[in-house]
């Protein structure tokens, strides 16, 4: 029994492989070598019937939750991509209300922006970093930086 146990065990700790479900009259199969008692045997295979039925309980909850996970992370990234595109909005809320003299300073200031951002980033590759370098450097850099790479 304790060898079973630490079967499943071994397998629900290793997260990111599926979880094998216990059945029953396999785990009977492989330890038939043991010559159990008629008894013994039921015993065994009453127990690991009842815990089959509570796997199947808890795994039918582990699956609810890996699905409502899935649907937090697309909800995640399409708010993300809202916000990106809050951002971008940036520059044509300011060219809206600017005359044709801000306008030209205002490329200018873009262009600058770009050369500052181009020489920053020269001798980094910032699409190799991890996403959290990339929110820091993100964060660390001009408010416009996103709109002129």
């Amino acid at each position: 029994m304790n060898i079973i146990l630490i079967l499943v065990s071994g397998l629900l700790y290793c997260q990111n492989m599926p979880v094998q479900r216990p059945e029953p009259q396999k785990v009977l199969k492989v330890i038939e070598t043991l010559n159990l008692s008629d008894e013994q045997q039921k015993k065994i295979e009453k127990e690991l019937k009842k815990n089959l039925k509570k796997f199947d309980l808890k795994k039918e909850e582990y699956d609810k939750k890996e699905q409502e996970k899935k649907e937090i992370e697309q909800e995640i990234k399409r708010i993300k991509e809202e916000l990106i595109e809050f951002n971008k909005n940036v520059t044509n809320i300011i060219k809206s209300y600017i005359n044709s003299e801000q306008l030209k300073k205002f490329e200018e200031i873009i262009k600058k922006q770009k050369e500052k951002n181009k020489s920053e980033t020269k001798g980094e590759d910032v699409k190799q970093k991890t996403e959290t370098q990339k929110d820091k450097y993100i964060e660390t850099q001009s408010p416009f930086n996103i709109y002129f790479q």
